[in-house]
């Protein structure tokens, strides 16, 4: 008789777990992070609409809940320090921006940290474009 609640158990848990949106390589989950991947267009803009969207969202999210997050903004290795550390601020200005804009709490509940080049997604290859990111982690 203990063999039909775990089932149904398993099938729910199963059924969660496919009815959830898979991460893409643009905006991958975590637990209690979530990391983008995006590049600017040539006014600082973020290019990709998918990200913007769920960006958007997040913003809504964080405005109704009064979450708390920081943002860390990193680059791949391109050169210098400085040029390192200005496309992670750029990255970072841009999202933050965008979330400004759609939900005016959010401004207030984002922490940045600009890293730069580091804790790299591919560490064998450091001038690898999907080291450049940014993640949102819930503070508690």
């Amino acid at each position: 008789m203990m063999k039909k609640p775990f089932i149904l158990f398993t099938c729910l848990v199963a059924a969660l777990l496919f009815s959830c949106n898979t991460p893409t390589t643009k905006a991958e989950e975590e637990p209690n992070k979530l990391v983008f991947h995006f590049e600017l267009d040539s006014a600082g803009n973020i290019k990709d609409e998918e990200v913007k969207q769920k960006l958007i969202k997040l913003a809504k999210d964080v405005g109704k809940n009064a979450d708390r997050l920081t943002l860390n903004a990193y680059s791949e290795q391109t050169g210098s320090d400085e040029r390192n550390q200005q496309i992670a601020a750029d990255m970072s200005y841009a999202a933050k921006r965008l979330m400004l804009l759609n939900a005016e709490r959010a401004y207030y509940n984002v922490g940045v940290n600009v890293v730069g080049y580091g804790n790299p997604v591919n560490p064998a290859n450091p001038s690898d474009i999907q080291n450049r990111r940014i993640e949102f982690t819930y503070l508690k």
